[in-house]
């Protein structure tokens, strides 16, 4: 399929001359005499670009690009308009509503220019977008990497106790925290390490955290730690990965956290079985 745009002017020897001009250079046109039939289209068909006349019958050409935006926020935005130095169409550019203006009457080497330069533009800042979440996942990389190699992640323990008026203490369940200064809350590291497929790296430095509290609280008293369906994935891991707590199995309780989507990892029964 080849690149749709969406034409909108109310007189038809325009929006026949666009049509003409936009099919001869291989597009895939489709064209719009008001508002309600633009709006309708771009409901129900995709459109790389909307090239619309700004004086409209009943709405500016701005308000239906806005109108636009919201429907399609990929599509290309092109005003065609007499008039260049209206301070709505300034103020539109500059907020990006409009990506291109074309001034009528236009020749059809300039209408097809401004749709490539809109392209063209579009792809540039496709690419630069491309390049700042490769750096901002590159950097989330490094500071998950900080919180696994540099001790920066510790558990607090919550005392799990009986009811009645006693309030026994039976047991403790973990509770992670961070202290590195970014990715300063647990919230923040778990959603990192699941970004980055990284949960049974995670996973190990709790459960050798959690090996330090169960020789340090009394040897009656269990400790519940949280496992996230992530780490159920691959049971030999899994496996190396508790084998510090194999020595207080009788005294562990692993609990699966509750956003965890069992259905969707493979492999999970084996790792049941095996704890």
């Amino acid at each position: 399929m080849g690149v749709r745009v969406l034409v909108v002017d109310d007189d038809p020897l325009v929006l026949r001359s666009v049509e003409r001009i936009l099919t001869r250079a291989s597009y895939e046109v489709v064209t719009a005499l008001d508002v309600r039939e633009a709006v309708r289209y771009s409901s129900n068909i995709q459109m790389d670009a909307a090239l619309v006349d700004y004086a409209l019958a009943n709405e500016t050409g701005l308000q239906v690009l806005a109108r636009l935006r919201e429907i399609q926020p990929s599509c290309l935005r092109v005003l065609m308009t007499g008039h260049t130095d209206f301070p709505m169409v300034v103020e539109a550019v500059n907020r990006g509503e409009v990506l291109r203006v074309v001034r009528k009457p236009f020749e059809a080497s300039a209408l097809l220019q401004t749709l490539e330069d809109a392209f063209a533009s579009a792809r540039r800042m496709a690419e630069v977008r491309t390049a700042q979440q490769k750096a901002v996942d590159f950097q989330e990389r490094m500071m998950l990497e900080e919180c696994l190699e540099n001790e920066l992640l510790r558990l607090a323990v919550q005392p799990i106790v009986t009811a009645g008026s006693t309030n026994d203490v039976v047991a403790y369940e973990c509770l992670m925290r961070s202290q590195h200064p970014v990715l300063d809350g647990p919230l923040a590291v778990l959603r990192v390490a699941e970004r980055n497929e990284r949960m049974q790296d995670l996973g190990a430095v709790v459960f050798r955290l959690a090996t330090d509290w169960l020789e340090r609280i009394p040897s009656d008293i269990g400790l519940f730690i949280n496992v996230a369906a992530d780490q159920l994935s691959d049971a030999s891991v899994l496996a190396e990965h508790i084998e510090p707590l194999v020595p207080y199995t009788d005294r562990v309780t692993l609990e699966i956290t509750e956003q965890s989507n069992m259905a969707a990892i493979d492999g999970w029964e084996r790792s049941i079985d095996l704890v």
